[in-house]
């Protein structure tokens, strides 16, 4: 089955927190958390979950674990999960995530190394800020052994 509409963050407005990624984004941003639970989100499916104390429990999860996922809360038969990429000092720097059809997503153990997968470019990009010499960094990276490519820019450094 291929699906030909994919919900995305700024189609779902506060509906975002139905996605792992959304969920790990909100709930690490506690003004706009209060304000999804305050004013509530619309359901995407039969199985969202849309109610507030529930709500409020699943983003301290994510913000306390760095993990979120979700069985088909955004789109039926699709499920997802994201783990946080933090910095040095444990600030979100951004998620990493997968999709996956949900009679297989959980079944194949990947939470284990999706967490890996975060902590290794968590720690890649730890090792480019190091080495930055004021320039951009856009080279795609790319780990043969995890299968996982990404590109991440270094902050560009301010001169006067």
């Amino acid at each position: 089955m291929r699906a030909t509409w994919w919900p995305g963050p700024d189609l779902l407005g506060p509906s975002v927190v139905l996605l792992a990624g959304g969920r790990l984004q909100v709930a690490h941003q506690p003004e706009r958390a209060e304000r999804i639970l305050s004013s509530g989100c619309r359901p995407l499916t039969r199985f969202s979950v849309t109610d507030p104390r529930r709500l409020r429990v699943l983003l301290a999860q994510a913000r306390d674990t760095g993990f979120a996922e979700e069985d088909e809360q955004a789109m039926l038969g699709w499920s997802c999960m994201a783990a946080v990429v933090r910095d040095q000092a444990g600030t979100m720097i951004g998620a990493i995530g997968v999709t996956g059809r949900s009679s297989g997503i959980a079944a194949r153990g990947l939470r284990s190394g999706l967490l890996r997968s975060a902590g290794t470019l968590a720690g890649e990009l730890r090792a480019a800020a190091l080495r930055d010499d004021g320039h951009v960094w856009v080279t795609p990276v790319f780990d043969g052994r995890t299968g996982i490519g990404y590109v991440w820019p270094a902050p560009q450094r301010v001169t006067e």
